[in-house]
């Protein structure tokens, strides 16, 4: 019965992948959103002038972290990540 339990969260942590999670931006890899700090390498993308790492989530900003800081910087060059 407890591993049912452990299961049912487990799945339930998946699904929640929609949420908007609080990372220690201290403890993040080099390659994390510089928004929210998503680091899952799918999701990023870098802008190619500064370096940083964006990822398409929006969070709370009116457009996706990489569309703001490009509007915001006036940076046009981006990579995916590898």
């Amino acid at each position: 019965e407890r591993l049912e339990e452990e299961n049912d969260n487990e799945t339930k942590a998946e699904n929640d992948d929609d949420e908007v999670r609080e990372y220690d931006f201290s403890k993040l890899p080099e390659e994390h959103c510089r928004y929210c700090g998503i680091h899952n390498p799918a999701c990023l993308v870098r802008c190619n002038i500064c370096k940083k790492w964006f990822c398409n989530h929006r969070g709370n900003t009116s457009g996706a972290h990489i569309v703001n800081h490009l509007v915001r910087a006036k940076h046009k060059d981006v990579s995916l990540h590898k």
